[in-house]
């Protein structure tokens, strides 16, 4: 089974629920929308094209209340440009510190047949308190919870973590499947 991505972050997330998983890195296209599950199917016509295997595609998201759900699936561009430092500052301009975070994981099977697999985590944005950790790891608190992801261990960020949610609804559905 591969992961489609050429993230090295989010390969070690994948091998904590699938030790054997491979990734494969693609030139696709990436599309622009406020629907995730549109981005998703692009991107799995996009991966079928290349890959006649069980494979999984996944997309994030990360909303903050005070943008009125931005910068949703174009959290990757916000973090190029204005950096979680930036966004925590938006919220912080705006008095709203409320945030969620969004993770679809799509798995592909050689015949063809899509499972999607969500999950979204409510919390809040603070001050980055630390770099380790990549996109917005540094500055998101799930709810309930009183450190960011950066400052968990790997199992704890797995247990409620947006793509760890995600990874094991289909660690479960695979292993029903078996």
């Amino acid at each position: 089974m591969y992961i489609i991505t050429g993230n090295n972050h989010k390969l070690e997330e994948y091998r904590n629920f699938f030790p054997d998983i491979s990734s494969k890195q693609l030139d696709m296209p990436e599309i622009q929308s406020l629907d995730e599950l549109v981005i998703q199917d692009f991107k799995i016509a996009e991966a079928k094209k290349h890959i006649s295997q069980d494979f999984i595609v996944d997309d994030v998201a990360f909303y903050l209340d005070c943008l009125d759900g931005l910068p949703g699936p174009f959290i990757k561009w916000f973090n190029q440009t204005i950096k979680p430092i930036g966004l925590y500052q938006l919220a912080e301009q705006k008095g709203n510190f409320k945030a969620s975070a969004r993770c679809v994981v799509s798995y592909v099977d050689k015949s063809g047949l899509i499972t999607h697999f969500q999950s979204n985590i409510p919390g809040r944005v603070v001050s980055p308190v630390s770099s380790v950790g990549f996109g917005f790891d540094t500055i998101f608190i799930p709810e309930g919870m009183c450190k960011t992801y950066s400052e968990m261990s790997v199992s704890e960020k797995n247990l409620c973590s947006h793509r760890g949610v995600a990874m094991q609804k289909l660690a479960t559905a695979l292993s029903q499947k078996l």
